[in-house]
């Protein structure tokens, strides 16, 4: 894929979109991590247990995961990235901090997950089907 096809695919991730956790919607534009790992060539979706349903975009190396295994990816490498360019909250355990705070900022000490949205490198979606703009 071109730069241009590229930039026209994040831009259409990036719109408002809404996503649900127990019954409860909310609305927001995904975050797309403005550092880039690797070569970019892959895009993924990056969330934390405690900050879910919320997810940021993030652009890894193409080489990151390859048959169904993730090589090459360091997700503390990632989570510190989305700290540094959005801040993070840290109640703690057990901390009744009524702080508000709120998205793109990142709950600390919280687990992560994420998975493969898009191979630019190959052209196709998670689903291995080629990419459409």
């Amino acid at each position: 894929m071109t730069e241009e096809q590229i930039n026209k695919f994040l831009a259409k991730e990036q719109e408002e979109t809404e996503a649900a956790l127990w019954g409860d919607a909310v609305k927001f534009k995904p975050y797309l991590l403005e550092r880039v790992f690797g070569d970019g060539m892959k895009l993924i979706y990056f969330g934390t247990l405690d900050d879910r349903p919320y997810w940021w975009l993030v652009r890894i190396d193409s080489h990151a995961e390859e048959n169904g295994v993730w090589y090459n990816f360091d997700e503390e490498e990632v989570y510190r990235a989305i700290e540094e360019e959005c801040g993070f909250h840290d109640a703690g355990w057990g901390d009744d901090d009524d702080e508000e705070y709120a998205y793109p900022v990142i709950e600390s000490n919280s687990s992560a997950h994420w998975g493969l949205i898009a191979d630019f490198a190959k052209g196709v979606d998670r689903y291995g089907l080629p990419i459409e703009i």
